[in-house]
């Protein structure tokens, strides 16, 4: 069903960036999310036990922070997070990146005139400004803008603490875009899969009118499907990416996370890294074809469900052009080739 009309938005962003996982062992999750998922360890921040990896698609596609009952404090004794905010496995933020810092600045003017409640706002010690708010049901979202070119030189540093306090009003901001526009990927060479880099996530959501309405109003996101039955929307920022799936919560399912997801470049690839996978003694959750893209799904050591996906055709975006229904995230069983 095609869906979309005009609306007006607070926040622009480009694409859902990045996921902040708060996991039981954060060396154990980065260990996985290497060896298995394929993702570069880039960086580490020992004092709140945290790391960050990346192909190459920005500063990081995945953070793995360690649950604590006391909470983190970051660098000049900013509380980055709250006692009590992570004292269990769950997902921390979504990263959703923004055109640069003087957009980010705006949409801050006009969130604080919708009264629209801020979480935070933090400054990575010049890597990125970020603005933290939440979702109807809780879900954290972080939309940053980055304010400087070379995130790897900034991560080879070496550890330390880097999220503070960021005050919007105090200097001009700059309206240059720093994210890197044609990204040289760099996936993990002994990791099992070797996506590039998130694409998505898939949300269920306890009210779904509510939360689409928050996604393209506040968050700024277009919806460009909805399913038939009313229970599921589709949502891009500028259609780079096929960014947040929502999914109306039933049968006693909990609002929040689902799943999120990472791109490899080919359905080749992506049946090699299953081979890799049986190879290794491990075993999918499932294997689907969704039409537009084929999928193998994973559990991490704390439960979190990743799908490891790749495009069946060359550009998805005229696939929702008055399509009538999309079997997605349910699919059909598919096998991927034996050899």
């Amino acid at each position: 069903m095609k869906a979309s009309t005009a609306v007006t938005k607070m926040l622009e962003p480009r694409r859902l960036a990045h996921a902040n996982l708060f996991v039981t062992d954060w060396q154990r999750s980065l260990k996985f999310y290497q060896e298995i998922c394929g993702l570069q360890e880039v960086f580490r921040e020992p004092d709140i036990r945290t790391g960050f990896l990346s192909n190459g698609n920005t500063s990081h596609d995945l953070a793995c922070a360690q649950i604590s009952a006391t909470g983190r404090i970051g660098r000049g004794g900013f509380v980055q997070t709250p006692a009590g905010e992570m004292s269990s496995v769950s997902l921390n933020h979504f990263g959703i990146e923004m055109e640069n810092e003087s957009e980010l600045v705006e949409a801050f003017g006009r969130l604080c005139a919708a009264n629209i409640k801020i979480d935070r706002l933090t400054d990575s010690d010049g890597l990125s400004k970020s603005i933290y708010l939440r979702d109807p049901d809780g879900v954290g979202l972080q939309f940053y803008a980055d304010t400087m070119a070379d995130w790897r030189g900034f991560w080879n540093l070496g550890p330390r603490l880097i999220t503070g306090g960021w005050n919007p009003k105090e200097k001009t901001p700059t309206r240059q875009s720093y994210y890197t526009p044609n990204p040289e990927f760099k996936p993990y060479p002994a990791g099992i899969f070797q996506p590039t880099h998130i694409t998505g996530a898939t949300l269920y959501v306890g009210d779904l009118a509510r939360s689409r309405k928050f996604y393209t109003e506040v968050a700024g996101f277009e919806e460009i499907y909805r399913a038939e039955n009313g229970q599921a929307s589709l949502f891009s920022a500028k259609k780079i990416n096929r960014d947040l799936m929502l999914l109306a919560a039933e049968g006693g399912q909990r609002a929040g996370l689902r799943h999120f997801t990472l791109e490899v470049p080919s359905v080749e690839d992506l049946e090699a890294g299953y081979r890799r996978l049986l190879a290794a003694g491990l075993k999918a959750e499932a294997t689907l074809d969704h039409e537009i893209a084929k999928s193998v799904y994973i559990r991490d050591p704390d439960g979190f469900l990743v799908e490891l996906t790749a495009n069946s055709m060359s550009d998805w975006r005229p696939f929702f052009r008055d399509r009538p229904q999309w079997t997605y995230p349910e699919g059909r069983p598919w096998q991927p080739a034996a050899s």
